[in-house]
This record gives structure tokens, sequence and C-alpha cells, in this order.
């Protein structure tokens, strides 16, 4: 009974030796001195103290799920990275359906951030993850891109204007024009002018262009000019 009564106190004040001390520790400084009945109890112990932390564990720990939808069409978005900002590792991807579930997420308040390749990444509103049990957060929809496409080609001639940078004027968003001269580049929707740059070439702003959700804007021919080169001898006065 002195061995039940040992192991019984232990139990009592499993939350705060935990800070402090190993299930080992604790288990052979309880019942080390329990005579022949020791190995019992520290195995008794031992497994008790597993399920304490497995159900701790389970205990304080949610489900998210919901869906993502795409601006373009209204319709299901498949293949989003849906993150926990606040958990690293916990994340998912979108389902055929545009549904996702992210599993033991630890409680609290969240965010979730939202990518994919071709859209407005976003970062929703505060999620509260229950102990147990499942949140479900609204809907959420990405804003797909929309893309400008042209060409940059030499005001004097007409000839392609190769590995020329464009750029979304006032963003980060750039690209480079290729051997034809042409580009394509992403823009969220609105009006937007493009700056394209080139060294030996005057920098010059195109536009504006109204862009939309998911659609394609033509620029066309844009002319660079380039930087003409004077050549010649510098005479004083006397020649």
């Amino acid at each position: 009974m002195r061995g039940v009564r040992q192991t019984a106190s232990a139990a009592t004040g499993l939350g705060d030796r935990m800070k402090s001390e190993t299930c080992g520790d604790l288990v052979d400084r309880v019942v080390g001195g329990a005579g022949r009945w020791g190995r019992a109890w520290r195995l008794s112990v031992r497994l008790a103290f597993a399920a304490v932390l497995v159900a701790g564990l389970t205990a304080e720990a949610g489900t998210i799920t919901g869906t993502v939808k795409g601006s373009a069409t209204n319709g299901a978005l498949s293949g989003v990275l849906v993150k926990v900002n606040e958990r690293p590792g916990k994340q998912a991807t979108t389902s055929s359906s545009g549904a996702y579930t992210i599993s033991s997420v630890t409680a609290g308040s969240v965010t979730l951030a939202l990518s994919k390749t071709g859209y407005v990444s976003a970062t929703s509103a505060a999620v509260t993850v229950p102990a147990s049990g499942t949140v479900t957060v609204p809907a959420i929809t990405l804003l797909k891109l929309g893309t400008i496409t042209g060409t940059v080609v030499n005001a004097s001639n007409g000839t392609a204007v190769a590995s020329a940078t464009v750029t979304v004027t006032g963003t980060s968003t750039q690209t480079t024009t290729s051997s034809s001269g042409s580009f394509t580049v992403s823009s969220t929707a609105g009006s937007v002018t493009l700056t394209i740059t080139k060294s030996g070439w005057e920098t010059k702003v195109t536009g504006p262009y109204t862009v939309v959700d998911g659609g394609t804007v033509n620029a066309g021919s844009i002319p660079l000019v380039r930087y003409g080169v004077v050549r010649g001898k510098l005479r004083d006065q006397n020649g």
C-alpha cells in the first residue's frame, strides 16, 4: 500500500514535475525503493505517464477546414497551398473541390496564408482553433492575376530589342524581353503602366492598360529610343 500511496502522490504532482524531470527520472525517484515490486511499479507508472501525455496532446489540438475559390469563375480552386502562419509545418493543399483540412493544430488564434501560382497571395482573418473539435473557415476567394503581353522594338528601324527589362510600374513584378523582343508580365487587376529600361536606351513608361482578373491585355509594339553617339574632335579658338 505504501507503494500505491507513493505512486498516487507522484501522479498528483505530475504536471509540475514534467517541467524539470524526464519520465524515467520521476519514476525512479518515486518508486526506486519499492523493493521487489519496484520493477512492476516502474512499468505501471511509465505507462500511466505516457497515457497522460497522449491524452494531453490530443486535447490541445483541433482541426481547420475550409474551401478556396477563384475570382475569375467563382468556382472551386484546386492546388492552393494553405499554411498556418503561427504553426510551422501545419499546411495542406486544396483538392479538386477547393477543400482543405489541416489536422492536429495547436489550439489558439491563428491566421492562414494562401498561395498559388498565377494568383494574388492572401492572408485570412484570425481563426480560433479549439482545444478539440473542428473549426470551419468561411470560403476564401483568391484573385487571379491578369497578364500584359507585347513587343519592344527599336524606334528607329522597328527591329526587336532583346534583354530589355519590363516592370509593372510601382511594383517589383518584372520580366525581360526575349530575342524577338516579346514579353509577358503578370499584374493585379486595375489600371497599370509599364516601365521599360535597357542600358544605352532611353527609359520609357507606357500605358495605362486596364487589367482584369484572369484577362490578357496586348500592348502591341512599344518603340524604344537608343542613345546616339557623337564623334568628333574638340579644338580651341585658335584651331
